[in-house]
Order: structure tokens, then C-alpha cells, then sequence
């Protein structure tokens, strides 16, 4: 049976020698198979303690929004609350909540959840078709099948393709490009827009650039411009991904039949009971998602050592996502993110043990792991503790751009007065006034000619890009501008999306504070004039006592107690929740002694 068990699956029939064969890769030495097993039984336990965990608190979560416990809290919605309270992005939060409200009503499939009989990915799989009638039927089936069969057969009751939750974004690649200086700087304008219309990653402001190059080009070129060859380039290669999935697919279902398990039974785990006050729950939130940072970490160092290994071939399944699909329940991407995290942790150990002293969590940790190197771990675990992740989110990005256009190898976290020039950069660029990069000193002597841009985009984006990118060169010059296809879809964007100029009260303000919420734990679009000092109280028109807030910072959380904003404007003291729980001060955070 072993020897079943370790013999990698070979393609049937015709899919026999249609692809390259890589080289076998040599066994990781100190490793044998009864370690192989002990580690994929610890990293199965480990794997349904984080799903129980992420339930509970997406449970918590939603109970707190429900509530509108968030708002007695300080917070605009229940993403800026998990952000900055949780430490757990927009996306994880939506996710969590999401199924949690599903099982609530399907109770013998939260149990199940609780309790490790059931995988994250399995249960969001039962979620989108089980009631409450029909819930045990579903999970008997569950106990029987892995998530792929469990995926094609509620596809079969529901007659529509529905995938769940348990699979993450997209994977991502890297679209190469080497462009002039200038239209490198041109994008650099273009991604400070997207960020201030509300794009957090290049992925989808790349997206954003191809959709809107692509429907100007539809219009401008001639109808013969954009022929069906354009399309048929592709198709090979498109053909040859949809073949290989097939293999895959097929690789997977036979050998399914190595690791498929009889249900172990597991006691039953009575769920989490909840307070009623929002400073009780806000409490209890806090303390899972100290534990899961904790359990998560220890997770990830099981992965690396179980992947460093080679175990999910070693142990006969055909790909590592079905390893992570039905063994741990998660994502491919989950696997890989946690897997990194944990390899900068044991490279940068300063930050490493202020994880393991819960003095940052998990969100804060990882933004501090992109940028940080050995000799400035200390000074970013330094200010990220002094910050809240909004305002450490902007300080990165700050910092990121500095070093790009100085050229220098060490991103450092920025002083207070770099952080004002990268926000006047983003002014100038949304009104309008910015058309040449920044004079920022060079530590590299003459700037080259050209720059490499590195983008981490969907593999749908990637394609689409280089396929708009071959018509636009194939007719600049004539019908088109004579740039390159970058520049042009930047200054399409930069045209299209910039905000005009309008004769509002206060325009001014609004400008000066990039029309966004000035709350540190908030950044909404939809502004309105703030004074600091209520004019009831004496407070006056100047610029000091004027700041611009959401409509919910300001009519519910400034005027109904829940947030205080001091002047001056240009170093307002905030303070969040009626109990004072986080106090900020410009750009320093302070927490309450009992966080």
C-alpha cells in the first residue's frame, strides 16, 4: 500500500507524453515518510483550528456590524473595524462573515465546522446549496466525497456553476515591461489616481488601465483595425492551458482514491458564546485573532517544512492545490502567502519575535515583511506599532515610491516630511498641476533611459494587455499617438478619471486633504466639511480648524460622540469609542493598557 501511496500518478491514454516532463526533484534529505505523515497530520490538525477560529470570528464580526457595534467603536464599517482592531483585510473579513452567516442557520454543518470534521472548503461548498431541511443529507454526503466530487455534484442539484468561497483570488504573474523614464513616471501618476479612486493593488489598477485602453481603442481604430488574427494568435495557447487543466483535473481524480479517508469521529465542540456590549465583543474579537496569528504562524513553519519536502507528491496526490484542497481546506495562494510570511519572519528576527509577543499582528506583519530588510526591520516594526494600519499602509506605499525614483536599495520608513511631499505628489497629480517626476536625489549617479517595470497582474490581465498592446502598435502614429502602449492607456486614465474642478464651498479643503476622510482608520471618498471646533463653541472658518471627514465620521461618529477630532488641523488628536480605546495623535497611535 505504501508503495501505492508514494508512486506519482501517471496520465492515461492520451495524455501520456503531451507535456514536457520536469526532472524528478531529489527527496529533501532528513525527511523520510513517517515524518512525511506525523507533519501532514499536524499541519490537517492545524489546518482546522485556524478554519474553527477564522468561523468564530467571522461569527463575531458579523454579530458586531449586526448590532452596529462598530459604530459605538469608532469605526465607519466593519472592514475598518476588522483593519484596524483584527488586523484582517476588507477581503478575509467579507469571506469570514460571509460563511458564518450562511451555517447559521445550518447548525449541524457549523458544528461540523467547529468541531474538524469539516473543512473550510468543504463547508463553503455546503453553504451554497444546503437549508436547513436538506443540511444532514449534504453533510452525509460530505463525509464521503472530496471537495472536487462534492463541487461537481452540487453542480449537478443546482444545474449552475457555483463555486464557494474555498477558492482564493486568481494567481498571480508578473508582466515585464522596460519603458522610457517619462512614461514610467507617467505611470506612477496614473497609480497615485488609482489609489486615491480607490485601486489598493496594481493587479486591479492594471485591470483598470486595459479596460479603459481597450474600449477607446474599439472606437478610435477602423473597424478592419482589430482583426480576428489578433484573437487567433492565442489561441494555441489558450488551447494548451485549457488541455493542461484537463490533465491536471484527470490527475487529480485518479488519485483521489490514495488519500481518500473514512470520516474520523470527533467530539462535538459547543461554539463560542458571545457578549452583548460592542467593548465586550470588540474584546473577545481580540483575543482570537491574537490566538490565530499565533496558530497561524505555527501553521505556516509546518507548511515550509512539509513543502520544502516535496511531501504532497510524496504522498501521492497530484498537485500541491489538491493537497491544500482536501487535506487543509484552503487555497493553493493561502498555502504560498503563509509559507512566505513565515520564511521573512525567520529571516527578520526582530519582527519574528515581535509576532511571537503579539506586539503586531498578522496585517501588520505582513506589510512590514514586503519591505523590510535586516537593517531596517527595527525602525518598520517601530513605526508600525506606532501606527494604525491605514496610516502604515500609506507610509509603505510613501516609502516604496521615494525609494524607486531615488534609486535607492533600502526601503526606509519615511520622515514626516516625506510623507507631506508623496501627498502633494498625489495632489498636484489629482488636480492636475504634476507632469514631470519629482527631483529626488539620485545615490546612483545619472538615471538610466529606461526603467523595468515589474506588475503583479491576473493572468487574464497579463494576456489582455500584450494582446492590446500588439494592436496599438501596430497603428500608433497614424490613428494613434506615438507612444507606447503604457503611456497611452496612463494618459487615457489620468484624462478620463481625474476630478475636475468644481465652485463647491470648502473646494479648497477638500483638495488640501486629497479628498478623502481625514479619520485614521477610515480614508472614505465621500467627504464633507468638518469643523474642528464647532462653530456653536466659537470655532471660525480658518484652514486650521476646518478638515474634511466621511458623512459617517462626521454626522455620526463626530456628533454623536463616538470619535473626538482636536484641533488643529495640522495635527489633529483623534480619539475612537466612547471607552477611549485607541488615541491618535497626527500619525502616532497610542492603544488603552487593557489592549
Amino acid at each position: 500500500m505504501l508503495t501505492q501511496l508514494l508512486a506519482p500518478a501517471r496520465p492515461q491514454g492520451s495524455l501520456a507524453g503531451r507535456v514536457r516532463r520536469r526532472p524528478e526533484r531529489p527527496q529533501a534529505p532528513g525527511c523520510p515518510v513517517e515524518r512525511l505523515l506525523a507533519l501532514d497530520t499536524e499541519l490537517a490538525r492545524r489546518a482546522g483550528e485556524a478554519g474553527r477560529l477564522r468561523f468564530e470570528m467571522g461569527r463575531g464580526l458579523d454579530l458586531l456590524e449586526q448590532s452596529g457595534g462598530h459604530h459605538a467603536l469608532g469605526f465607519s464599517s466593519i472592514e475598518a473595524y476588522a483593519l484596524e482592531r483584527c488586523e484582517r483585510s476588507a477581503s478575509w473579513t467579507q469571506k469570514a462573515r460571509s460563511l458564518a452567516r450562511r451555517l447559521d442557520r445550518l447548525p449541524p454543518l457549523a458544528d461540523a465546522l467547529i468541531s474538524g470534521s469539516l473543512s473550510w472548503s468543504m463547508a463553503a461548498v455546503l453553504a451554497t446549496v444546503a437549508s436547513p431541511d436538506d443540511a444532514d443529507f449534504w453533510l452525509a454526503e460530505a463525509s464521503r466525497r472530496t471537495v472536487r466530487e462534492m463541487k461537481a455534484l452540487v453542480l449537478e442539484k443546482r444545474g449552475v456553476a457555483e463555486e464557494g468561497e474555498s477558492e482564493a483570488e486568481a494567481e498571480l504573474r508578473t508582466l515585464t515591461l522596460t519603458v522610457p523614464r517619462e512614461d514610467a513616471w507617467c505611470f506612477e501618476q496614473a497609480k497615485l489616481l488609482g489609489r486615491h479612486l480607490g485601486e489598493r493593488t496594481n493587479a486591479d489598477f492594471v485591470l483598470g488601465l486595459v479596460a479603459e485602453s481597450t474600449s477607446t481603442l474599439c472606437s478610435e481604430l477602423p473597424s478592419n483595425a482589430i482583426e480576428l488574427t489578433d484573437d487567433e494568435a492565442m489561441s494555441p495557447q489558450r488551447a494548451w492551458e485549457r488541455e493542461l487543466a484537463r490533465m491536471r483535473g484527470k490527475a487529480e481524480e485518479r488519485c483521489e482514491e490514495h488519500f481518500r479517508r473514512s470520516p474520523e469521529p470527533r467530539p462535538r465542540i459547543e461554539p463560542l458564546l458571545w457578549p452583548e456590549t460592542p467593548e465586550a465583543v470588540d474584546r473577545q474579537l481580540r483575543e482570537l485573532s491574537r490566538e490565530l496569528v499565533v496558530r497561524e504562524v505555527a501553521f505556516g513553519r509546518a507548511l515550509d517544512a512539509f513543502f520544502s519536502a516535496d511531501g504532497w507528491r510524496r504522498l501521492g496526490y497530484a498537485t500541491a492545490a489538491q493537497y491544500a484542497r482536501e487535506r487543509l481546506g484552503t487555497s493553493l495562494s493561502s498555502v504560498k502567502a503563509k509559507r512566505r510570511l513565515v520564511k521573512r519572519l525567520g529571516q527578520l528576527r526582530f519582527l519574528g519575535d515581535a509576532v511571537d509577543r503579539g506586539e503586531l499582528g498578522y496585517e501588520a506583519a505582513r506589510l512590514v515583511a514586503e519591505v523590510a530588510t535586516g537593517a531596517t526591520v527595527e525602525a518598520w516594526v517601530t513605526r508600525a506599532s506606532e501606527r494604525t494600519l491605514r496610516h502604515l499602509r500609506e507610509e509603505i506605499d510613501s516609502a516604496e515610491l521615494l525609494a524607486r525614483w531615488s534609486e535607492s536599495t533600502a526601503v526606509l520608513p519615511p520622515s514626516e516630511a516625506e510623507v507631506r511631499r508623496v501627498e502633494d505628489l498625489e495632489r498636484a497629480v489629482v488636480t492636475g498641476q504634476m507632469s514631470a517626476p519629482p527631483a529626488l536625489p539620485s545615490t546612483a549617479g545619472a538615471p538610466s533611459a529606461t526603467v523595468t517595470l515589474h506588475l503583479r497582474v491576473s493572468d487574464d490581465t497579463a494576456r489582455d494587455f500584450r494582446h492590446w498592446e500588439a494592436i496599438y502598435l501596430r497603428h500608433r502614429g497614424s490613428a494613434l499617438r506615438d507612444t507606447t502602449f503604457l503611456r497611452f492607456a496612463c494618459e487615457l486614465f489620468l484624462d478620463t478619471w481625474r476630478p475636475r474642478g468644481s465652485e463647491v464651498e470648502y473646494a479648497h479643503i477638500y483638495e488640501r486633504d486629497r479628498h478623502r476622510c481625514q479619520s485614521p482608520c477610515c480614508g472614505r471618498r465621500d467627504v464633507t466639511p468638518h469643523h474642528l471646533r464647532f462653530r456653536s463653541r466659537g470655532g471660525d472658518d480658518s484652514d486650521e480648524n476646518l478638515t474634511s471627514l466621511c458623512t459617517w465620521c462626521h454626522l455620526e461618529g463626530i456628533h454623536r460622540g463616538q470619535i473626538s477630532a482636536t484641533p488643529p488641523a495640522s495635527n489633529i488628536r483623534w480619539t475612537f469609542g466612547r471607552s477611549a480605546h485607541t488615541v491618535v495623535e497626527g500619525r502616532r497611535r497610542t492603544r488603552a493598557s487593557d489592549d
